[in-house]
C-alpha cells in the first residue's frame, strides 16, 4: 500500500534550485523533479528496504533549503558527492550519490561510506518502496 505524503512546503522555486546548484553542482534530474513538487515531505508512517536484513522509516526528505543546510554541516564525513536529502529513523540519513542519482542509506554509526548502503537508484524509485507500516 503507498504511503501518504504530508507536504511540508509548496514546490522549490527557481530560485532555491539555483542556490543548491551553485554549491552541491547539478542536481539528478528524479530529485530536481522532486522538489519541484515536494520541497519537503514528511511520510506517513512507513517502512522500506534497507538490505535483505533489515527495513528502515523515512522520516522526512528535506526541502532543497534544508538539504544544503546539512549538506554543508555533514559535507566533511559524507564526502562532498553525497547530498543528505532525509532523515530515517535513528538518526540515520538519506542521501543522494550527484554523480549518478542514486538513493544511499547512511548508519551514522559507522564513518563515511562505511555507513552506506545503496537503498535505490533513483528519488522516485525510494518514494515507490515505501509502505506503510
Amino acid at each position: 500500500m503507498a504511503v501518504e505524503l504530508e507536504s511540508q512546503n509548496p514546490g522549490a522555486t527557481p530560485q532555491q534550485l539555483n542556490a543548491l546548484s551553485q554549491e552541491v553542482g547539478r542536481a539528478p534530474d528524479s530529485y530536481v523533479r522532486f522538489l519541484k513538487k515536494h520541497n519537503g515531505v514528511v511520510p506517513k508512517s512507513n517502512k522500506f528496504r534497507v538490505r535483505s536484513d533489515r527495513t528502515g522509516s523515512l522520516r522526512e526528505m528535506f526541502g532543497s533549503d534544508e538539504a544544503l543546510a546539512v549538506w554543508k554541516q555533514m559535507r566533511s564525513e559524507l564526502g562532498p558527492d553525497v547530498l543528505p536529502i532525509g532523515e530515517a529513523e535513528g538518526g540515520n540519513l538519506i542521501c543522494l550519490a550527484l554523480r549518478d542519482g542514486r538513493v544511499l542509506y547512511w548508519d551514522h554509526d559507522y564513518w563515511g561510506s562505511d555507513g552506506m548502503t545503496l537503498v535505490a537508484e533513483s528519488v522516485e524509485d525510494l518514494m515507490g518502496m515505501l509502505r506503510a507500516s
